[in-house]
């Protein structure tokens, strides 16, 4: 039979990992939303052939950082250990 403390330590994990994936997935997701934000004008500037050299270098810094928030949750300990991509400057 498992014992009352291990339960409540499983129990205690469970929780733990739990949360930590809750606020894993919504500093992601806002992370992702200033990505958005900031590769929309961007993007804009490009279609309409009115993008300068830096506005297209920084549409692709910005592009490559939401792919790499989009792969977060391959991480070895996610949602406990995350190494989160720098946002372009």
């Amino acid at each position: 039979m498992v014992s009352t403390d291990h339960n409540v330590y499983e129990g205690c994990r469970a929780a733990f990992q739990h949360l930590a994936s809750v606020i894993a997935i919504t500093e992601a997701a806002h992370r992702r939303s200033v990505a958005d934000c900031t590769i929309t004008p961007l993007q804009d500037a490009v279609d309409i052939d009115e993008a300068t050299d830096t506005d297209v270098a920084l549409l692709k810094s910005w592009k490559k950082y939401r792919v790499a928030l989009n792969r977060i949750e391959t991480q070895t300990g996610y949602p406990e250990t995350i190494d989160w991509p720098v946002a372009p400057a």
